[in-house]
């Protein structure tokens, strides 16, 4: 890239992999398992662990047979590895978001030039859409790499006019992907590359190229890694077939037998949305590349690619957000190379594409203001509201970054040294979000960052002061020793109490890192400011430096999602992680654990076994009915029959509501284990463990008015058992009491 002196070849590639490893790893064991889609991706290879069979994926240990076996292999790896944790499950599609965004720099880098294979792999990093699903357990992450591997591949082969010594390997390769993304997530792995690959045919009049892709060798490839586990699986369940092949793919494309149904355009709003915050650059990315009368091969090759894609699944009758995720890396691709064009060519797409951006981040923040009643129970947390402040913050200071980048004559004196305080701002609250127990001492630390952040742009607008840019670095990396400093100084209430081995524990694995990391930041603030004294004299350079701090500014953006996402998953999508803990410590073998109107797919995970389910099937069903045996299902009359008869102890896991509209009504005592604000967990026997809870034992009286609030009648208790033994009587006439 034009005045960034990225380094090329390999020592560039895996620079830039170490870079996204930090980026994409940073907080990604923050969230508990989300349920269902983690729960689920979690469960089936925990259960392929224990019983040994990785041949017949099983959900609650009934067979299920939506998608194929390769990432529960890959997911029972980490089992295998590391335990089940919230950061070892989400490694793999971490890993798979890095290796997206590498493969769009290597095609970037060998065909386009550096500049262009960096900048893309940052928009794919850098937008909304792409980064929140390298932080969930799901597929399609994974699916889009494989089969945008094997799409570059094609590229590649086919439709460059300069082709590569090694094309037969590559179109080995090719069909290799293919195949890994149809063990990924069905036979889509393929259609949709052949169905891209055959619009570029049709629109190229590339007919006589069809033999060259028809390789018999790649084909051979294709067949040996995707043949052997669905010839396993279907030779041990005869079952499998049909389910597999006609339902979950022929009758969820055409029908809406999931429920999944919704209007053709609903994926140009998720694109909109998810391409944030590069979506200005990306419509005036696509005006320009399509379509024209005279196309290049390579341009009508990505305009099918994502066309042919987005109206795949425009008319599908199954539409969910992470289908669209294929198209992501293209149109990253074009993004870049469009923005590398208009920067070079000082032309008014880049002013376009940044005036475009801010009038939807000027939407985005209106929306927000619409939006806030529906969301209002999330923003009771304070952190939650401080989040959104700083995701604001964030979004005006990159406002005002490309607003100086499209305007360059605008950018000098005051304009840029508010820019200069906004910026410091927003970073300085998003360490007040990390650190906010700390914020009285961390009033030092906020002096830090506003002045080195002002020092680098003040000095960037001024290139007469680039001379004394050494001498700033060595005060920035003053400030950063200070930094540490205060850190150790914070660090010292942590390490009250704790032996020496801890201490050291410490200092090596926390300690340690943040310096060093600190430092190198501290380093490469030194180079940008080299770098921003040097491009100041041309608004080339100048465009360029306004991306670095955009790039910089957007994995801000990307990280405040992150930690915004759990106090939204935690009020929306609540975890059963604490009950799982509670019964998991007071359970014996031969209790019984039960859901009750609904499975919690995280449940069995933090369980750590498989649960029986009252009054509830779902995507369960087809498992249900081929082992009926199993009886993992139960109707609700046949269930609390058995809960008043059997001598087994049973534990029930009932969402709050539920357990209102229920106790109202229900005959019988029950001992309440835990519960927390979403969730009770009751029992039809006494505790014979004495465990703590996490919240304080409350009388029956102030439990019952938790549960059933004003409009419910309150439980009748006497007072029995220990702070744990909570103990309520619901009776007939509860609500009349």
């Amino acid at each position: 890239m034009h005045r960034l002196d990225w380094p090329e070849g390999i020592k560039g590639f895996f620079a830039l992999a170490f870079v996204l490893a930090i980026f994409f790893s940073y907080d990604m064991g923050i969230r508990p398992f989300a349920d269902p889609d983690e729960g689920r991706y979690v469960e089936i290879p925990r259960e392929m662990v224990v019983t040994g069979d990785y041949v017949t994926p099983r959900l609650n240990g009934l067979k299920y047979f939506e998608k194929p076996a390769l990432f529960y292999w890959m997911q029972a790896a980490s089992i295998k590895a590391f335990g089940i944790n919230e950061t070892s499950m989400r490694l793999w599609t971490v890993i798979f978001a890095i290796l997206g965004c590498l493969s769009v720099f290597l095609i970037g880098s060998r065909y386009y030039s550096n500049g262009v294979g960096l900048l893309s792999s940052g928009i794919l990093a850098t937008n909304i859409l792409y980064y929140a699903n390298s932080h969930l357990i799901i597929l399609d992450l994974v699916l889009s790499v494989f089969m945008s591997g094997a799409l570059w591949c094609f590229f590649a082969a086919f439709v460059r006019k300069d082709k590569s010594p090694h094309q037969h390997k590559i179109i080995v390769c090719m069909y290799i992907l293919s195949a890994l993304a149809c063990l990924t997530k069905g036979l889509i792995g393929i259609v949709l590359p052949a169905f891209v690959a055959f619009l570029w045919v049709m629109f190229t009049k590339n007919w006589k190229k069809i033999p060259e892709m028809l390789y018999v060798p790649g084909i051979v490839a294709f067949l040996v890694v995707f043949l052997p586990w669905h010839i396993w699986v279907i030779s041990r369940n005869s079952d499998f077939f049909h389910f597999y092949f006609v339902v979950e793919h022929f009758l969820r494309y055409t029908t809406t037998i999931h429920a999944r149904y919704q209007p053709p355009w609903f994926f140009l709003p998720v694109l909109l949305v998810g391409f944030l915050p590069w979506t200005g650059f990306s419509l005036v990315a696509l005006k320009n590349t399509f379509p024209k009368k005279q196309m290049s091969s390579e341009n009508i090759f990505l305009f099918c690619w994502i066309f042919g894609i987005l109206g795949f699944f425009s008319f599908s009758s199954s539409k969910l957000i992470p289908y669209i995720l294929p198209i992501m890396q293209p149109l990253a691709l074009i993004t870049g190379i469009s923005i590398v064009k208009s920067i070079k060519s000082e032309s008014h797409s880049f002013r376009n594409g940044a005036l475009i951006n801010i009038f939807l981040f000027a939407i985005a923040i209106a929306a927000y203001f619409v939006a806030k009643p529906q969301i209002s129970d999330v923003l009771q947390d304070p952190d939650a509201q401080t989040l959104i402040y700083v995701f604001g913050g964030v979004f005006i200071a990159a406002a005002i970054v490309l607003l100086a980048a499209a305007y360059p004559n605008w950018s000098h004196h005051r304009r840029f040294l508010i820019n200069a305080i906004i910026l410091a701002a927003a970073v300085a609250a998003y360490f007040l979000v990390e650190l906010n127990s700390m914020l009285y001492d961390f009033i030092y630390v906020l002096g830090v960052i506003f002045i080195v952040t002002a020092i680098v742009l003040l000095v960037a607008t001024y290139p007469k002061w680039s001379r004394y840019w050494r001498l700033l670095n060595n005060v920035i990396l003053a400030f950063t020793a200070w930094f540490v400093v205060v850190l150790l100084i914070f660090a010292s209430d942590v390490l009250q109490g704790l032996n020496g081995l801890a201490i050291g524990v410490f200092f090596a694995l926390v300690l340690v890192p943040i310096a060093f990391v600190l430092l190198t930041i501290a380093l490469v603030f030194g180079h940008l400011l080299d770098n921003a004294c040097a491009a100041h004299a041309d608004s080339i350079g100048y465009r360029y430096n306004a991306l670095l701090l955009f790039l910089f500014l957007g994995a801000n953006m990307m990280w405040v999602i992150n930690k915004a996402s759990t106090y939204y998953q935690d009020v929306k999508k609540p975890s059963t992680k604490n009950m799982a803990d509670i019964i998991r410590l007071n359970k014996n073998k031969d209790d019984l654990v039960f859901c009750y109107d609904r499975y919690y797919q995280d449940f069995p995970v933090y369980l750590n076994s498989t649960v029986n389910i009252v009054n509830f099937v779902g995507e369960l069903e087809f498992g249900a009915n081929a082992e009926k045996e199993k009886h993992v299902i139960w109707q609700d009359k046949e269930f609390w029959d058995f809960w008043k008869t059997t001598d087994k102890r049973i534990f029930l896991l009932i969402s709050k509501e539920k357990y209102r509209e229920v106790f109202a009504s229900k005959v019988g005592m029950h001992n309440i284990l835990d519960f927390d604000k979403n969730f009770t967990v009751i029992s039809n026997q006494r505790n014979q463990r004495d465990v703590g809870s996490n919240n304080a034992s409350p009388t029956s009286e102030t439990y019952a008015s938790t549960i059933f609030n004003a409009e419910a009648a309150s439980a009748s208790q006497r007072g029995v058992g220990s702070d744990n033994d909570k103990t309520c009587a619901a009776s007939t006439n509860m609500s009349n009491k």
